[in-house]
C-alpha cells in the first residue's frame, strides 16, 4: 500500500503554443511481507518515504484532428534514491539507485463525451552500489478509454503493459541465465467523479501474463484539487 503526494505546476500562458511545467512526486509506501508459516516464517514490515521523482520538464500542446481534439505531452524525470534500503533486508522502501524516465502522452477526444488516451514511459536505471546489481531498462504503456455519462460522472476501462527491455546483471553476470526480465499486464474498470474544481477516481486492475514479478490485484483512489 502507498500514499502518493503529487504536485503539478504549469505556466499560466503557453510559449509558442507549448505549455511548460514541472512535477514533484513523493511516495509514502507501507510494505508488509511474510514468507512461510509457523515458527520459521519470515516477516518484515516497513513504512516511510519512498523514492522521490522530480520532473523538471513537462511540455504540453493540443490541436484539432479529423477524428477529434488531441492533447499531447512530453516529460523528462529523475527518480532519486531517497527511500530507505538495506541490502540484507527482504523489504525495502527504495531501490537505492537513481533512474531517468522519459514519457510521451496522448489524449484523443472523438466527441465531447468520449476519450481515448495512452502514455508511454521508458526508464533507465543506474547500478545499485550496495548490491552491485544492474536492473534492466523498463517500458510501461498506460492506457484508458471512457465515456462521460454526465458532466460530473464518467466510467472508463484502463490498463497497463509492463515489459523489461534489457537484462539484469549482478557483478557483470547475467541474472538467472535469462536476465530476469519482468513482464505484466493489468486491466480493469475505473469511475470518476468531478466536484468542481476537484475530482476523485476509483480504479481497479487485475494482473495477467506476469513474469519475474509479484502478481495480484491493484486498487487506486486518486484525488485531484487545484491549488
Amino acid at each position: 500500500m502507498a500514499s502518493v503526494l503529487r504536485l503539478d505546476y504549469s505556466l499560466d500562458e503557453p510559449i509558442g503554443g507549448i505549455r511548460f511545467g514541472a512535477k514533484l512526486i513523493m511516495p509514502f509506501p507501507r510494505v508488509n511481507l511474510t514468507i512461510g508459516s509457523g515458527a520459521g516464517a519470515l516477516h518484515q514490515e516497513k513504512a516511510g518515504l519512498g523514492d522521490i521523482a522530480v520532473v523538471p520538464l513537462v511540455a504540453g500542446w493540443e490541436f484539432e484532428t479529423p477524428v477529434g481534439h488531441l492533447n499531447q505531452s512530453g516529460e523528462f524525470g529523475i527518480v532519486l534514491p531517497t527511500g530507505s534500503f538495506q541490502a540484507t533486508d527482504a523489504v525495502n522502501l527504495g531501490r537505492n539507485y537513481t533512474a531517468f524516465g522519459f514519457s510521451q502522452g496522448n489524449s484523443l477526444f472523438p466527441t465531447k463525451d468520449t476519450h481515448i488516451g495512452f502514455v508511454t514511459n521508458y526508464i533507465i536505471g543506474n547500478k545499485n552500489p550496495a548490491t552491485n546489481y544492474q536492473s534492466g531498462d523498463e517500458f510501461i504503456l498506460d492506457w484508458s478509454m471512457g465515456y462521460e455519462i454526465t458532466r460530473d460522472f464518467a466510467v472508463d476501462i484502463s490498463g497497463y503493459y509492463y515489459k523489461q527491455i534489457t537484462n539484469d546483471y549482478r557483478a557483470g553476470v547475467l541474472v538467472n541465465g535469462d536476465g530476469n526480465k519482468g513482464q505484466a499486464v493489468g486491466i480493469g474498470p475505473q469511475i470518476r467523479f468531478k466536484f468542481h474544481p476537484g475530482a476523485i477516481s476509483f480504479k481497479w486492475h487485475t494482473e495477467i501474463a506476469v513474469q519475474n514479478r509479484a502478481q495480484g490485484n491493484r486498487f487506486w483512489v486518486q484525488f485531484y484539487h487545484p491549488l
